[in-house]
């Protein structure tokens, strides 16, 4: 639950993925979870668009850090494209999301088949680092913008409900360590299911 309040699209992300394996002892809290995934995502916009700030980052200083396992797309390109192709989300995804669009729609870029070929490395290294820059650039000043508008406050009803999921969850689980009785199950969905299906 600690990672939903901090606000990361990487950890917000399993929240709308349309496949997911569940132990049925779980499935209602996690169904609550799901019900309010919208709610969850912009529980603290401040907090969600500073960890965004922190992500691009994160992908700007290492588009050319030389790591070993990345070394490769370092010698062919010069840069590594993924870290580019992820910059350049976060560009897009931030002013989705101060823009107010639905979370969901968010993690879909607009830009799609242009993302997959910067992934595939089409620029140049003097092209990569003049979108780089670019891009971090207008993230800083979107971020800047909007956090001086709003305050760094999560919404109570949402920390009420991951609190309340927590303790759920962890109540069944020492229920069934000290076996006492069968947990109750929604038995709704199987292990595999999508968000229809929730």
């Amino acid at each position: 639950m600690q990672t939903f309040r901090k606000q990361n699209l990487n950890f917000l992300e399993i929240l709308f993925t349309k496949y997911c394996l569940i132990n049925d002892d779980y499935f209602g809290e996690w169904k609550k979870l799901i019900d309010a995934r919208e709610e969850i995502a912009y529980m603290n916009p401040y907090q969600a668009i500073k960890a965004m700030q922190g992500v691009a980052k994160e992908k700007y200083h290492a588009m050319e850090h030389h790591y070993p396992k990345r070394m490769h797309m370092i010698d062919k390109y010069g840069y590594d494209p993924k870290q580019l192709h992820h910059l350049l989300r976060i560009d897009d995804f931030i002013s989705r999301y101060i823009a107010g669009v639905p979370y969901e729609e968010c993690m879909i870029p607009l830009r799609g088949e242009y993302l997959v070929n910067v992934k595939r490395g089409c620029h140049s290294l003097e092209e990569a680092r003049f979108l780089a820059d670019r891009s971090i650039s207008n993230i800083d000043e979107k971020a800047k913008i909007f956090l001086e508008k709003v305050e760094n406050k999560a919404n109570p009803e949402m920390e009420e409900l991951l609190d309340e999921v927590q303790y759920n969850i962890m109540k069944i689980a020492v229920k069934k360590e000290l076996g006492y009785g069968e947990v109750e199950r929604n038995n709704e969905c199987s292990n595999r299911c999508t968000p229809e299906d929730v």
